[in-house]
């Protein structure tokens, strides 16, 4: 879903970049651009940022396939 549609920034991208670390709208201005134009989409981009960071893959699913020696 468009969270900013002046710069077309999905919910997935917010999410994507709280997994980052990203925690505030100000670093998520930065990174993406959202809420830089018209502003409208702040409270939402906001919202989205709080819960986004649950979205990410926790370190210990991650793996490496690994080739026999």
């Amino acid at each position: 879903m468009f969270v900013c549609l002046c710069n077309g920034i999905t919910e997935s991208q917010i999410r994507a970049a709280a997994s980052t670390g990203i925690s505030t709208l100000e670093e998520l201005t930065e990174h993406l651009g959202v809420a830089s134009q018209c502003g409208q989409c702040g409270a939402m981009a906001q919202a989205v940022l709080e819960e986004g960071g649950g979205m990410a893959i926790p370190e210990d699913r991650f793996y490496a396939a690994v080739r026999p020696a």
